[in-house]
């Protein structure tokens, strides 16, 4: 009986010995796995040899050179790591970025800094793990946690400051507080976003204050099957000029990104072909659009200011035709149903067409006048309305019938 617990106790120590080597194998799984995914990410590439992995009884080291493609930089991985004792010990990875010269200078644009990150990720024994990751010394700070088997990535975000890298679509967030969630269903994509922003800047002409936003989203490449979005900011900046709070609640399925692919590079041509190219590039493109179906509400946009306020309500739809391969933009426009209904005060507007066109009183009375008289928009006390209907292939603003003629001011 003796010589059998000795035994029975040797082989459990064995065993219990040998869980850190068998986690090592786990752990250099889970390397392999991470650099397949970086190969199979686009505008992730490896640099040189495979990473190198030195697999320990109970640590493991490894070295990965990537190439981030659209910021045309590299940087260094090493990862160590802590075998623990799975299932009652996880496995602890401890990870250091260290970026090139050009990404520490694209670090610091959008950062605000070139501090380091560093990392640490717990790995379960059902290949779930959680990182918490942070820039030594303070800024960027967040989590990450991943399930393979149910295809979820979920996360926080904490950033001083966020510069967009990109020339060509220029924005700055400060304070920002962000939850994400994406999710892998057979071939779409679905993500949800939420959070806080202290100050949101684009283009140098728009500035949105104290911002809180939902975001809803699924789709698959190119085309979004359907999204929402619930968007509220304490106050908003127009050409350096103060409006106040802005609202908007919207959703909508079946937009086509592709169809309008040409528009992205006629964004990079001068103003003057811009203008004299769009009209027609959007009739070229339109059918390839609305064969998708799109559809989309406005539930909620309002724009609150000392002028008076604006309001915004309506919706889009576009019906199956009886022939779902036409690509006729006179068929399809038959199919297409919206309604939307607008209000904005009388003071306001004329701040608008004031600041616009640097017009002076008798210049406003007179386009209000305009206005008023091709029945753009209706008088209602202190405010201007507007409502316009599209139903089997005709237009009405405010009840009476629209052309292309009559869209010019």
């Amino acid at each position: 009986m003796k010589r059998f617990l000795i035994i029975f106790v040797l082989l459990i120590s064995i065993l219990g010995a040998s869980v850190p080597y068998v986690t090592g194998k786990f752990v250099e799984g889970h390397l392999q796995q991470f650099e397949n995914t970086v190969m199979n990410t686009d505008g992730l590439q490896l640099i040189g040899a495979p990473h190198q992995q030195i697999i320990g009884w109970n640590t493991s080291q490894s070295q990965s050179n990537i190439k981030i493609t659209a910021l045309d930089g590299q940087l260094k991985l090493e990862q160590q790591v802590d075998h623990g004792f799975l299932p009652f010990k996880p496995v602890e990875l401890s990870s250091k970025f260290h970026p090139d010269a050009v990404l520490k200078n694209t670090f610091k644009n959008m950062l605000g800094n070139d501090l380091p990150i560093e990392a640490i990720t717990q790995i379960e024994l059902n290949g779930k793990s959680n990182t918490i990751f942070h820039q030594t010394n303070g800024g960027l700070k967040g989590t990450l946690n991943v399930d393979p088997r149910g295809k979820v990535v979920s996360g926080t975000l904490q950033t001083p400051t966020l510069k967009s890298p990109y020339l060509a679509y220029p924005f700055e967030l400060n304070e920002g507080n962000l939850k994400f969630n994406v999710q892998r269903q057979e071939e779409r994509l679905n993500t949800q976003l939420e959070g806080e922003l202290g100050t949101f800047a684009f283009l140098k002409q728009f500035e949105a204050h104290k911002i809180s936003l939902h975001s809803n989203v699924s789709n698959s490449n190119q085309m979004i099957h359907q999204f929402a979005w619930d968007i509220k900011s304490d106050q908003v900046m127009i050409m350096n000029k103060e409006w106040g709070k802005f609202e908007i609640v919207m959703e909508g399925k079946n937009f086509d990104l592709s169809a309008f692919a040409k528009l992205r590079e006629l964004s990079k041509a001068p103003t003057f072909q811009q203008r004299l190219m769009l009209p027609l590039m959007l009739l070229q493109e339109a059918p390839a659009f609305l064969q998708k179906l799109p559809a989309f509400q406005i539930k909620t946009l309002t724009l609150e200011t000392p002028e008076g306020n604006l309001e915004l309500v309506g919706h889009f739809e576009m019906t199956p035709p009886q022939n779902a391969e036409t690509n006729s933009l006179n068929v399809l426009f038959k199919n297409i149903k919206a309604t939307w209904n607008g209000k904005v005060s009388e003071k306001l507007l004329r701040q608008w067409l004031s600041a616009s066109s640097n017009k002076n009183s008798d210049d406003v009375d007179n386009a209000l006048k305009n206005i008023e008289n091709k029945h753009r928009l209706v008088r209602k006390e202190n405010d201007f309305v507007m409502n316009l209907r599209i139903e089997n292939g005709e237009a009405f603003l405010n009840d009476q019938p629209l052309t292309l003629k009559d869209l010019k001011f």
